[in-house]
């Protein structure tokens, strides 16, 4: 019998120390889950921050690729500016090239033989830069182009509005008026 209890009492040991152990280990495995459950809402939260800091990458390196387009255009466009407004500045010296030309008359000096090679090489340079004249004789008047600074009785074959006489060439680059053609116009 005493085998008996002492072995009753081993068995309640070891029931008690298995319980214990259960028990022990139990906690163990919630903190193990809650942990993963928190290591996993961490990672998400991160995730998403870094997917938010991704977008604002995307975004501002958009932006600012097109802030480089925007400034390269006004760049480009001052400088085409630029360049029109020194060339305007130029269209007296065309005007004194011709009216020297209709001054020489018909004989062939030399001095006219001068001015017809700078009339030339006025007229390259404008067309380099795009720089057109404006056709106006025998054109319908538009005020776009044109200003009428005179008019004309008609003739035969003239209607009225139609350019008859240009005083002064106009000139145009692209869509850009330089300057607007003074002509005389008919009745």
């Amino acid at each position: 019998m005493a085998k008996n209890k002492q072995e009753q009492q081993e068995e309640q040991v070891n029931e008690q120390l298995q319980e214990e152990t259960q028990q022990k280990s139990e906690p163990q495995k919630k903190p193990a889950k809650e942990k993963g459950k928190k290591a996993d809402l961490e990672k998400e939260k991160l995730q998403k921050e870094r997917d938010e800091y991704l977008s604002l990458l995307q975004r501002e390196r958009a932006d600012f690729e097109n802030y480089k387009r925007r400034n390269q255009t006004a760049i480009s466009e001052a400088y085409q500016n630029a360049m029109l407004d020194v060339a305007a500045k130029f269209l007296p010296l065309a005007d004194n090239m011709e009216y020297a030309l209709k001054a020489a008359g018909e004989e062939d000096s030399p001095i006219k033989q001068g001015v017809e090679l700078i009339q030339k090489q006025l007229g390259e340079i404008f067309a380099s830069l795009g720089i057109e004249e404006i056709a106006a004789e025998g054109q319908q008047f538009d005020p776009n182009f044109h200003n009428a600074v005179m008019q004309a009785e008609p003739e035969e074959g003239e209607e009225s509005g139609q350019i008859k006489e240009v005083l002064m060439r106009g000139y145009r680059a692209g869509e850009r008026i330089l300057r607007h053609s003074m002509v005389k116009v008919v009745k």
